[in-house]
């Protein structure tokens, strides 16, 4: 969060590794969630500072799922061929990837879950797929920032979220993000905000520079992608995809 500069209640920051990992900022009063997020402790500076919270989201698909499509399904060489690939089609034609390899986390932390591939049709090709994985972990980022704003206080929506990781070079993968959330999504400058976060904290700690201070390091926003779908179009996507995780919840329960 001190990486993305999330310093105010319901700022969102959302970091794409191996998986999805999602933070909001609730401030200095705890929300004990009830859907399947994790409240936790943001940051506290000094021992006498005051305590922020936030909300947590953790998802199973990332970029594990593009690696899938290399070393698996060897549809791909490089990771730089997905967004050439996915953006020769204009849709996935119907088809929705649930890449829950070890199971769904937030909200639905189901450990019986598998991943699925649904939707298939004869003129299905790997680009649809490939483009399926984007979207796949578009529509679990927006299962996340649903659950965190059940959570909020007083119905409080987020406005844009703040996205990093090595994902994020794709451009298309940031504007069907932004599609799907329906808000403003803006890529940070710096890939690893994270670790430039880790080092603002450090030198707080050090005495450095004080927490008044580091707003003089802070660079501008990155890209900024607005949303382009129609409420209807964006609501339909999320349906169908519901519908895939309902197909891939419990599959290894026995009948």
């Amino acid at each position: 969060m001190f990486g993305e500069y999330c310093f105010e209640p319901g700022e969102t920051k959302c970091t794409y590794g191996t998986g999805t990992f999602m933070l909001t900022n609730i401030g200095s009063n705890m929300i004990i969630n009830k859907n399947g997020l994790i409240t936790t402790v943001a940051y506290q500076l000094g021992l006498d500072g005051k305590v922020c919270y936030a909300l947590e989201g953790s998802g199973s698909i990332g970029g594990n799922a593009i690696r899938f499509l290399s070393d698996n399904l060897q549809f791909i060489n490089h990771v730089s061929e997905v967004e050439p690939a996915a953006a020769s089609v204009s849709g996935t034609d119907g088809v929705i990837f649930v890449p829950c390899f070890t199971g769904l986390y937030t909200p639905h932390w189901d450990s019986t879950a598998r991943g699925i591939i649904c939707g298939l049709v004869q003129t299905t090709k790997k680009e649809h797929i490939i483009r399926a994985v984007l979207e796949a972990i578009c529509f679990q980022t927006e299962e996340m920032i649903e659950a965190i704003c059940t959570d909020m206080p007083y119905n409080q929506k987020i406005k844009a979220l703040k996205v990093d990781g090595g994902i994020t070079v794709n451009s298309l993968f940031l504007r069907l993000l932004s599609d799907i959330l329906g808000i403003d999504v803006i890529k940070s400058p710096n890939a690893e905000a994270s670790s430039w976060g880790a080092a603002m904290v450090a030198a707080i700690g050090a005495q450095i520079i004080s927490f008044n201070e580091i707003g003089k390091y802070h660079v501008e926003d990155g890209i900024i992608q607005k949303p382009n779908l129609s409420n209807d179009q964006r609501e339909l996507m999320i349906r169908r995809w519901k519908k895939g995780i309902s197909r891939a919840r419990g599959w290894l329960q026995d009948d």
